[in-house]
């Protein structure tokens, strides 16, 4: 039977050296870069593309073809069993031999129970290792379950009545109703007076101030500990897996761009622009609203949330 495969991008981590990558990265006068320009949307672009450019050196994009079956429990001795197994199969068939019918039967069943085994100890060392985090855990039992995530593939989109199969298209017309699609539920809500708006409410000025603190590099690296490691990308192509081993060089350039951005009480361009995933939920593919979207915004944002 033939297996199903599908094509991914990602990242090739094989010959991926964090010793060779912090070289590279402590090689750049990463401060000298944010001080190269008065301009915060150019800064952050310079030193993102930068940044972005290493890691590409380093672990560059490839086009792999992935088996759908999920067994990373599988070990050295199982497919040994497993080659044994199709080769004794083989040689039975071939030869119409019930002796080596028999043996093929014995070692079937090795199989099956060694791979039970495994796999009941994968998935429990698992569960216990995120024991406490309920998104993990529920990630895990899918896994278990064989639930696969459900496709963002969209072939084809029903949009005004009409049937839209070009990708570009595709895209365009789920960002449109993506974006349009707060402001129609807005202007479905009831106008209703707010009191706070009122002159009573209204702060004076004169005898209330506020003002940010500057970030510090310590404060970055503080932020940066408490963030998720994870290998998703924003329009960046920056994860903050590499931004965590590279933090001990970045962060003091980092904090300028942030201190630069709330000085100047601008917040740059590319940090606006998320990436955006539709996730299909259920009914008809075609109907944009049966879509709901995942955004993951550039890296260097989250460091204003935390």
């Amino acid at each position: 039977m033939k297996r199903d495969h599908k094509v991914i991008t990602t990242r090739v981590m094989k010959r991926f050296s964090e010793i060779d990558f912090l070289d590279d990265v402590a090689k750049v006068p990463w401060e000298q870069v944010v001080q190269s320009s008065n301009d915060i949307n150019e800064l952050v672009i310079k030193w993102s593309s930068l940044f972005s450019s290493l890691i590409d050196k380093h672990a560059p994009y490839r086009e792999i073809r992935v088996s759908e079956k999920f067994c990373p429990w599988i070990s050295t001795d199982l497919k040994y069993l497993i080659r044994r197994r199709d080769q004794l199969k083989q040689a039975a068939v071939r030869n119409n031999s019930m002796s080596l019918m028999m043996t093929y039967r014995n070692v079937r069943n090795q199989v099956t129970t060694l791979n039970r085994q495994l796999k009941k100890q994968y998935f429990a060392q698992k569960i216990t290792k995120e024991e406490g985090n309920m998104k993990a855990t529920w990630q895990i039992v899918n896994q278990f379950l064989n639930k696969r995530s459900k496709s963002t593939s969209i072939n084809s989109l029903n949009v005004d009545g009409r049937e839209i199969l070009q990708k570009d298209a595709i895209a365009n017309s789920m960002n449109k109703y993506f974006c349009s699609i707060g402001n129609d539920l807005a202007n479905e809500i009831p106008y209703t007076p707010n009191p706070l708006l009122n002159n009573e409410y209204t702060v004076n000025a004169h005898e209330s101030t506020f003002r940010f603190s500057e970030i510090s590099a310590h404060d970055v690296a503080q932020a940066m500990n408490q963030m998720k490691t994870t290998k998703s990308v924003g329009t960046d192509k920056i994860s903050s897996y590499f931004l965590k081993l590279a933090i001990p060089y970045v962060s003091k350039s980092i904090a300028q761009l942030l201190n630069i951005s709330t000085r100047n009480s601008i917040f740059p361009e590319s940090w606006k622009t998320a990436r955006v995933t539709p996730i299909f939920k259920e009914g008809d593919k075609g109907e944009p609203s049966n879509y709901r979207p995942i955004s993951i915004l550039p890296v260097l944002t989250r460091f204003f949330k935390n």
